[in-house]
């Protein structure tokens, strides 16, 4: 949830060769994985023994079918509880193509168009000349041109949300609408606002009747106290000085203001089936196109450094969509988004029309990311 250059190296080597052999057929996948999964968990084992990293869940799928999901280690440090494939997390920014997606079910229910000006859901953000040209797309794609000066400071602050919308209100942009890529977690939070104005319902209400229900996220959830009172809950955990972890005093609580861009909090059981909406697997709440419509590139992401493991070569063209990062690895799209809060790492992601991955962990460094980025590198490879 922090600067996007500070969350978005994935790890330290020159990238991947411009050739490569990808799986096709059900029967390559599923040898090219059992391949695989030896050394990925060597992988997750390393950053757990060498780095005290808490706990991990992984799971790799396609549209149809999950080929492994599997959870290491524990929910606190200091206690038994193990992670589970029903442990909830804070999601952190998954919650930001979770979100998009509820933006992309209501225009598919013809209750908005992402091209609407702002202002026609949340009136007095209309006021200024340049906020009547603000659409919900550029809400969703980052490129309001408002830079995130000061407003994740007062997020983590706890400052109150009707302040922080204020001082949006009275922000100065610094590029027209859809021009400029600046990733701004406060203004993606008014799409929560967006939504329940649309839907006419709570916000809460309308993402668990219309996205949660239908996809069978069934622990997902949003808000802090959803989340103190799960059993089955991940703490997060936060670097002692020490080159380990210890647990955090508390979970970052001032995202739950701003729930679109960071308040979901979602088990890696519930997640597989969001990400399985993109891969393919077909759904009566949102169109394919719609689908593509929220994936496709809309401005350029020139803050972003992509660097993988693999030996040679570059990943480009990076993109920010609406809700999703898309990257060309090798020879193929990657639609991705990681999470960051204080005391966990997430990263989702797939090859268009292939495979993904999602990886959840209690620990506040890159290793959600490099395990990600490990597995395309195997397997693209495989």
């Amino acid at each position: 949830m922090f600067n996007l250059t500070n969350i978005i190296m994935l790890a330290l080597c020159i990238v991947m060769s411009p050739l490569m052999a990808y799986p096709t057929s059900e029967t390559a996948k599923e040898e090219a994985i059992r391949t695989i999964v030896p050394a990925l968990e060597k992988k997750i084992e390393e950053a757990m023994k060498s780095q005290g990293v808490p706990g991990v869940a992984v799971a790799i799928i396609s549209k149809d079918k999950v080929y492994y999901l599997k959870t290491f280690g524990v929910k606190c440090l200091g206690k038994q509880d193990k992670i589970t494939p029903t442990t909830l997390f804070q999601v952190a920014s998954l919650s930001k193509p979770i979100n998009a997606t509820m933006l992309g079910i209501l225009q598919h229910q013809g209750k908005l168009s992402l091209e609407d000006p702002v202002y026609h859901y949340i009136p007095g953000f209309g006021a200024r000349k340049n906020q009547k040209q603000l659409k919900i797309c550029h809400l969703m794609s980052h490129s309001t041109g408002i830079l995130s000066n000061g407003f994740n400071e007062m997020i983590e602050a706890y400052a109150p949300r009707d302040k922080i919308m204020l001082r949006l209100q009275k922000a100065q942009p610094v590029a027209a609408p859809g021009k400029r890529f600046a990733y701004n977690n406060a203004m993606y939070g008014m799409i929560e606002d967006v939504i329940s104005s649309a839907s006419e319902k709570s916000f809460e209400k309308t993402l668990s009747e219309e996205l949660f229900t239908p996809l069978g996220m069934t622990h997902a959830c949003l808000g802090l106290q959803p989340m103190l009172s799960a059993s089955d809950r991940a703490y997060p955990h936060i670097p002692n000085g020490r080159g380990k972890y210890m647990p955090a005093q508390n979970y970052s609580k001032g995202y739950y203001a701003f729930q679109a861009a960071g308040g979901v909090n979602a088990s890696i059981q519930d997640l597989i089936p969001f990400l399985q909406l993109y891969l393919g697997k077909p759904s009566k709440i949102i169109s394919k196109e719609g689908l593509e419509e929220l994936t496709s590139p809309y401005v350029k992401n020139t803050t972003a450094v992509i660097v993988s493991e693999a030996k040679q070569g570059v990943i480009k063209n990076t993109f920010y969509g609406f809700g999703w990062h898309s990257m060309t690895y090798g020879t193929k799209k990657v639609i991705y988004h990681q999470g960051h809060l204080k005391g966990f790492r997430h990263f989702m992601g797939y090859l268009q029309d292939d495979i993904g991955i999602i990886v959840l962990t209690n620990a506040e460094k890159k290793h959600a990311s490099k395990i990600a980025i490990k597995f395309f590198d195997l397997y693209t490879h495989a």
